[in-house]
């Protein structure tokens, strides 16, 4: 039966029905996002299905004499590039991780063990680990097919040039992930974050608990609008006689 035969109250508990697992699923305190492993696996497979099909290419096509790939003449000399680039992620991992998850630690200390929680939790954090062991595990497989490939087989061109790609995409993600680092570390980013969890578990426990009556709007009241949230600093308040003239 379609939606739009279906009774209106039907139809409209469906849809918010639907809003609510997609919620629940990619949004909520439980969601997959939140679990530390989702992207970082599939980053890897995904390169790794990647690179699988780039050999395939390289097996089929004449890319040979090819105008827009890097050429690169020999099997050596692919290997030693595709081992460079697989040498500097691996560098890339072990030393910033390492590094950042110290300076996390030292700085937890004063933040509170929330500040190594979100960092965990962060999309970005686990999109550039992905990232850098995705190019790693790329740049593995070539190792490999490169030096089972006899010497007389032309170079696997387009793969090269797709780990040396992925090179500097994991290049700029490290950047990313940099800057991300400075803002974790931050008190003004902590309180903000916290701000919308508080927001997301309100609208998580709205969704279940019976609706209050609303409370009656109090007299004289200001309504303050803002477009961010913040730390308030400072509220300039003007006579109502100048608020009239304007």
């Amino acid at each position: 039966m379609k939606m739009n035969h279906l009774p209106r109250h039907i139809g409209a508990n469906l849809v918010l029905w639907k809003k609510k697992a997609f919620y629940n699923v990619f949004m909520g305190s439980n969601s997959i996002l939140r679990q530390f492993w989702i992207l970082p696996v599939g980053c890897v497979l995904l390169l790794l299905l990647l690179v699988h099909f780039t050999l395939f290419l390289d097996h089929t096509l004449n890319l040979k004499h090819s105008h827009w790939l890097w050429p690169i003449q020999s099997l050596n000399g692919a290997h030693n590039l595709v081992y460079t680039v697989a040498a500097a992620m691996y560098t890339f991992v072990a030393s910033t991780f390492t590094i950042s998850i110290a300076a996390l630690s030292f700085a937890s200390r004063d933040m509170g063990p929330r500040l190594l929680e979100n960092f965990v939790q962060d999309w970005k954090t686990q999109l550039t680990l992905g990232i850098l062991l995705g190019t790693f595990s790329f740049n593995l497989w070539t190792i490999a097919v490169v030096q089972s490939t006899p010497q007389s087989n032309p170079v696997p061109l387009l793969t090269v040039n797709v780990a040396v790609l992925l090179a500097y995409l994991a290049l700029g993600m490290l950047i990313m992930f940099i800057y991300q680092m400075t803002r974790a570390m931050n008190i003004t980013s902590q309180v903000n974050h916290l701000g919308r969890q508080l927001q997301q578990t309100l609208l998580e426990v709205s969704s279940v608990l019976p609706a209050l009556p609303q409370p009656e709007p109090l007299k004289d009241a200001i309504l303050i609008h803002s477009t961010h949230s913040s730390n308030l600093c400072h509220i300039k308040f003007r006579p109502w006689s100048e608020r009239q003239h304007n």
